[in-house]
């Protein structure tokens, strides 16, 4: 097996496989692409949190503005 270097993406994960590709190309190509889609979900995920502290956080300097 030929030593793949891990700073570049192999041709056949960046593409989509066509109808020859073998089922080991079909498998990688999808669990590439799931591993990708649960990082955006956690992303999102990071981002909403994000908004709501910022949000928050404007509330209590806002209220506490208020009370002097």
């Amino acid at each position: 097996m030929s030593q793949m270097s891990t700073l570049h993406k192999p041709a056949d994960i960046s593409r989509r496989p066509g109808g020859q590709a073998s089922l080991r190309v079909r498998e990688r190509y999808l669990r590439h692409r799931s591993r990708r889609r649960s990082l955006g979900d956690r992303g999102i995920t990071a981002i909403w949190l994000g908004v709501g502290a910022l949000i928050s956080w404007l509330f209590v300097v806002g209220f506490s503005t208020l009370g002097h």
